[in-house]
């Protein structure tokens, strides 16, 4: 009998690479493949070279790299709609800010606007790891 085991991860691209390589170990050790959402921009910054070879490995292994956003840069998460007010109840003020600026972050979510993120994306993903992401998870 085999076990379908799905695991997937957030803003891959951030936080503690040596925590990742570990991640990328454990799955390689016990033979299970992860897809990894990765924002291309994280900050709105390049991913750090550190990053994308852990990436970068993590394709060789045999894991999926997805597109998670293009920069986690928009208040309360709403860089791709509006935030949920579940989600917003755990994000810091975030029903204030979205109660606030919700008219500029709508100015952003026109389908040209998005078109272009997604499409500067895609591009990153091409220049950075030689592939085009299949998938997209958008935040929050």
């Amino acid at each position: 009998m085999s076990l379908l085991f799905i695991f997937s991860n957030d803003d891959a691209g951030s936080g503690e690479v040596e925590r990742f390589r570990e991640l990328l170990k454990f799955l390689r050790d016990q033979d299970v493949r992860a897809t990894f959402f990765t924002v291309p921009t994280p900050r709105s910054k390049p991913i750090p070279e550190e990053w994308s070879h852990a990436l970068g490995s993590a394709i060789d292994d045999g894991h999926e790299l997805e597109m998670h956003g293009l920069n986690h840069s928009a208040p309360a998460g709403c860089e791709f709609g509006i935030t949920p007010d579940f989600v917003l109840d755990i994000v810091k003020d975030g029903k204030k800010i979205v109660q606030e600026r919700r008219e500029e972050i709508e100015k952003e979510l026109t389908v040209e606007k998005i078109t272009q993120k997604l499409e500067k994306g895609v591009v990153i993903f091409k220049r950075t790891f030689n592939m085009v992401p299949e998938g997209f998870r958008s935040p929050c």
